[in-house]
């Protein structure tokens, strides 16, 4: 079975190869796949759009999907499974399934034992998320101490409705410096894109097919590959110019 991690845990430490180990050690024939151990550290909502983007499109076939972004280690926050798209996840309670609840509200969700005696108060990932990643690829089923919730989305991947249009917010800010936000090309009604109004704080931003068609140096919105709408600049980062704090606007025409 595949199974992918998802982490803060960065490039620069052992904690991925302790997981990786860890999880081979207890079920030599897995196929693993990292998503990203490069997640923004102790953000929950960056990661909820990374999981969420890598997922949403594939076939639903069994995975297990094993997230850590933990700001609340050692702390009484809950352990989440959900069986949501066919597939496992696992992560801490906090949130960062989120969008993956929006994705399939009828999946089912669990509460999981608390962590083994023994287990690092810093570093669940391998004490806690391993033993119970290796017992749900073994029994396909959570503990039995587990108990049954039902799971609701703390963070919204939805933009607001105005009386004009939509005000969405960045949902997650890529390598490239460009800003992901809350609206997505349903969002805007069949309408042409260039015939809508996006504006950013004062600047009006224009639609564009892809970032050669931008003004170099110049914001652009368009349409990026996770089916969200992106303010982008050409040859430069968004996220250089544009506040995390503030939000994309469309006007339909």
């Amino acid at each position: 079975m595949i199974v992918t991690l998802l982490s803060d845990f960065g490039l620069d430490s052992s904690y991925v190869g302790q997981m990786k180990l860890a999880l081979l050690e207890g079920c030599p024939g897995l196929e693993l796949v990292e998503i990203s151990h490069l997640c923004p550290p102790q953000d929950v909502r960056a990661a909820a759009f990374l999981i969420y983007s890598a997922i949403k499109d594939l076939p639903r076939r069994p995975r297990l999907h094993v997230c850590v972004v933990d700001p609340g280690v050692g702390s009484p926050r809950g352990v989440l499974a959900l069986k949501a798209l066919g597939q496992w996840f696992l992560a801490p309670d906090n949130g960062l399934l989120s969008y993956i609840v929006q994705l399939d509200p009828a999946c089912e969700g669990w509460l999981l034992p608390a962590a083994p005696p023994g287990a690092s108060r810093t570093f669940h990932g391998r004490d806690h998320f391993v033993p119970l990643a290796l017992h749900l690829l073994a029994h396909d089923s959570v503990p039995t101490q587990s108990r049954v919730v039902q799971p609701k989305p703390v963070f919204s991947r939805e933009p607001e409705r105005t009386r004009a249009g939509f005000r969405a917010r960045w949902l997650f800010t890529d390598g490239f410096g460009n800003r992901i936000s809350a609206l997505r090309r349903e969002h805007l009604e069949g309408t042409d894109p260039r015939s809508c109004r996006f504006q950013c704080g004062q600047s009006s931003v224009g639609w564009v097919d892809v970032y050669s068609q931008a003004e170099p140096g110049g914001l652009c919105v368009l349409e990026g590959s996770s089916g969200h709408i992106e303010l982008a600049i050409r040859d430069g980062a968004a996220a250089a110019r544009v506040s995390p704090d503030s939000v994309l606007s469309c006007e339909l025409p």
